[in-house]
């Protein structure tokens, strides 16, 4: 059930960017062309080409091909709230601003402005914040002037260097845990971790579960150098006591070079690892793709009431970082939600935060071998299920179904299969499917609901 990297190929995501959305055809090619007009233009501009015909592993890589280089831009600055200013160059069409990360390793640049066109002006200035966002750093930051395209007399002129440094405090981190009884795993999430793309990924996340009963047994997880792109904000074992209860601590750390606040502890309460429970902590990420792309059923809802029904649990939205029909990797974990692949509302399309999806019950007649049975609607927030294509998302009608909780301790929780109305990518629903479980008495007349992810099954159809 871990995450994956969902990859849109650039021609195939073209196609049914033009398709799909509100706008019309010839808005949406003027907006993907003027978009990538641009780069296309500096590829067959800045001599990155060398004799191999490979390309140059940065932008700034210089080749000699007989032509005059532009002179460097003047009086290149950045101050310490990221304006920046230069002079003109003559004979220069447009510049292009980099930034490159001097705490790494790489040669590639982390950030580039999009054309900045000359417009005659002697200087030019702004903020980097209105080209590009950035976190915490410590940057060389360059700017290189380009001619025209075209132009067989000037090549690019190498760049103007100045020192970039981008230092301050990271929020408070938001560490979770997953108990998965069925599996006997037990996992930890960084579930804020969007929160540091402003400003710094933390660069060790460590937990800590100690056995209240026996202190020799403890159990470390963690990871390194977080990053939502390369998939690294969680852990997980299986190397677990069950029916143990554990205290949970955690620490985390930051690069003291650009975090003013670099080392962070957490007291996360305690976890029972149940043999017949799971425990999650609210927000946890999860999805299992071969069910449903941007949908997952809930884990565990500890408080259920089995005469009034009510929510029977949450699956909190989640997606792993994908690549849009532009090539750009976006972060789309758990808040973002970026539908029809634009900016906000930049494609025609209503703009909405990720969404979580709530699996609400309401009795019924009960069934022969059930000791209660239930309605079921899936929706979201706006009475919707908001659902990834692997494009875009799509609003599909409210899911319906059933939840029968059997006499034995054991539910069957199903998804009807969608009827009606179809659009262009297939029935207007969520595809059928269900899922098992265990259900205990709490004491208090509530019960914990616990999914078993592992028997989540598409409905067959005929």
């Amino acid at each position: 059930m871990k995450k994956r990297l969902l990859a849109a190929a650039l021609a195939a995501g073209l196609c049914l960017t033009l398709a799909g959305c509100s706008t019309s055809l010839a808005d949406n090619t003027g907006i993907y062309f003027s978009e990538m007009a641009e780069k296309f233009e500096l590829l067959g501009n800045s001599s990155q080409i060398d004799a191999s015909g490979t390309e140059s592993e940065t932008p700034t890589d210089t080749v000699d091909d007989g032509r005059t280089a532009l002179a460097a831009p003047a009086n290149w600055s950045v101050d310490e709230s990221g304006n920046y200013t230069f002079d003109a160059v003559d004979g220069a069409s447009y510049y292009i601003i980099y930034m490159y990360d001097t705490l790494s390793d790489s040669t590639s640049y982390a950030y580039m402005s999009p054309n900045l066109n000359d417009d005659g002006s002697s200087t030019y200035s702004g903020a980097l914040s209105d080209l590009f966002d950035y976190c915490y750093g410590l940057y060389d930051a360059e700017v290189v002037a380009y001619p025209a395209v075209g132009e067989d007399t000037y090549r690019r002129s190498d760049p103007a260097h100045c020192d970039f440094s981008v230092v301050g405090e990271v929020p408070e981190a938001n560490v979770g845990y997953l108990w998965d009884c069925f599996t006997g795993t037990l996992g930890i999430e960084l579930l804020n971790i969007e929160d540091y793309g402003a400003s710094s990924f933390p660069t060790s996340v460590e937990v800590t579960f100690t056995n209240q009963a026996d202190a020799s047994d403890v159990i470390t997880l963690g990871f390194e150098n977080a990053s939502i792109v390369d998939d690294v904000f969680y852990a997980s074992t299986q190397d677990v006591t069950v029916d143990a209860t554990y205290d949970i601590s955690a620490s985390l750390t930051w690069n003291a070079e650009i975090v003013t606040n670099a080392e962070m502890t957490l007291d996360l309460g305690s976890v029972t690892t149940a043999s017949n429970k799971n425990a999650m902590t609210d927000g946890y990420g999860y999805l299992n793709s071969e069910i449903y792309l941007s949908m997952d059923y809930p884990m565990v809802v500890t408080d259920f009431d089995p005469e009034a029904g009510g929510s029977a649990g949450t699956w909190y939205f989640f997606i792993n970082a994908f690549v849009t029909n532009k090539g750009v990797s976006i972060p789309s974990t758990f808040k973002d939600c970026l539908n029809f692949q634009g900016e906000k509302g930049s494609m025609g399309a209503e703009y909405h935060d990720g969404e979580d999806v709530e699996f609400t019950v309401t009795p019924t007649t009960t069934s022969a071998g059930s000791a209660y049975s239930y309605t079921l609607e899936v929706a979201g927030p706006r009475g919707v299920v908001s659902l990834f294509d692997g494009f875009f998302y799509n609003d599909m009608p409210a899911g319906t179904g059933s939840l029968e909780l059997y006499t034995d301790g054991t539910f069957l929780m199903t998804i009807d299969p969608p009827s009606g109305e179809s659009g262009g990518f297939g029935p207007r629903g969520l595809s059928g499917s269900s899922i098992s479980g265990l259900w205990v008495e709490n004491g208090d007349g509530t019960l914990t609901l616990s999914y078993d992810h592992t028997s989540a099954a598409l409905t067959e159809t005929e």
